[in-house]
């Protein structure tokens, strides 16, 4: 049987929508990336690298493309029927990662726009409390979780919630040597948080373990493998927290200081405080950054592309590099490429330093 006409659209727009955002990810961890636009493998196989400014134009066409053919409405496995979880992309994903798009790209004026689109459209998105904020959309026939644009369900019966949840929760043993509970907090991060920063309570856990104490991300509550238990959290991957913080930055970079100040300080009232004191425009970007910092923690990358993005990579980690016990080279800010890939394309060159 052959799709119908609304299907194939769908489809043809998540498509789409996945291509821009694994290029986005692409780009941001391995700089120019070979951009095959075609299923045709002799071709691919043997692409030269494409300059990151050509993959973000790409990136930002297939945006504009998905939006116009992505559903507005969230749906099930069918791509027909309603969903109250929010795990298929939509338009409003598309959207939400056009204002991602724009920012890093510098286009103030676009990341304005697109975010202002989900901010404005109340009646879909609201934040959530900080409990609420990485549950799944749809918890017995109920949203509590406005805040999603765009998550990822379990497709594996262990664990049965979330991957993030797995690896980050740590037991009161503390830091492990294997596959999981080997990651915690640094100092840096944990020392960043303002006092009185409910996020701070709310999305960090600690023990202490024979006088040492490990703080680690606790956004994600559950970490059991044990199969058939119910399914709480999904894996949040677009939400609306970012793009108050996307608009903030874009309004700041465009002088709208006012309203670059409003929307920083929504995320600073959620968190329990109070409005920012700061005014200029040199500040108020740093206060922004650093707000980033404390909201989007341990989530998908983003401290690291802020750090890049802003030039400021170099200056964070040669201090936070010797305290893990490591030597800082400018060039590890991006990826090396795997040398079975550079074996198979003839034209794919080594990052610098590799």
């Amino acid at each position: 049987m052959g799709l119908t006409p609304s299907v194939r659209q769908q489809l043809l727009g998540e498509a789409k929508f996945m291509r821009a955002y694994f290029y986005f990810y692409l780009v941001n961890l391995y700089g120019d990336v070979p951009m095959p636009l075609a299923s045709d493998y002799t071709l691919s196989v043997s692409l030269a690298r494409t300059a990151s400014a050509q993959v973000y134009s790409q990136i930002i066409r297939d945006l504009h493309d998905a939006q116009q053919l992505l559903s507005t409405t969230y749906t099930d496995g069918s791509a027909i029927n309603p969903s109250q979880d929010r795990v298929r992309p939509t338009s409003w994903a598309a959207t939400a990662m056009l204002a991602r798009a724009y920012l890093y790209s510098g286009n103030w004026t676009g990341a304005d726009s697109a975010s202002s689109v989900l901010i404005n459209n109340t009646n879909l998105f609201k934040l959530s409390s900080l409990d609420t904020v990485f549950l799944r959309t749809n918890l017995n026939g109920n949203v509590v979780n406005r805040e999603a644009i765009w998550q990822l369900q379990p497709v594996t019966s262990s664990p049965a919630n979330t991957f993030d949840g797995l690896l980050f929760n740590m037991p009161p043993t503390g830091p492990s040597t294997g596959t999981n509970f080997g990651v915690y907090l640094s100092s840096g991060l944990v020392n960043s948080f303002d006092s009185g920063d409910n996020r701070k309570v709310h999305w960090v856990g600690n023990i202490t373990v024979l006088g040492t104490t490990y703080y680690y991300p606790h956004k994600y509550k559950v970490n059991s493998t044990t199969i058939g238990i119910p399914v709480t959290e999904h894996l949040m991957l677009l939400r609306l927290g970012e793009q108050f913080l996307i608009r903030a930055e874009a309004r700041a970079e465009e002088g709208n200081l006012s309203g670059a100040q409003a929307d920083l300080d929504t995320i600073r009232a959620r968190a329990g405080l109070a409005p920012t004191s700061v005014s200029t425009q040199t500040n108020l970007l740093a206060a922004i950054r650093h707000e980033r910092q404390v909201e989007l923690f341990a989530e998908l990358g983003h401290r690291w592309f802020d750090l890049k993005r802003t030039g400021t990579v170099n200056g964070a980690m040669l201090t936070a590099e010797p305290a893990k016990g490591g030597t800082w080279n400018t060039y590890e800010q991006l990826y090396p490429i795997l040398i079975g890939d550079i074996q198979v394309d003839p034209n794919l060159k080594q990052n610098t330093g590799y």
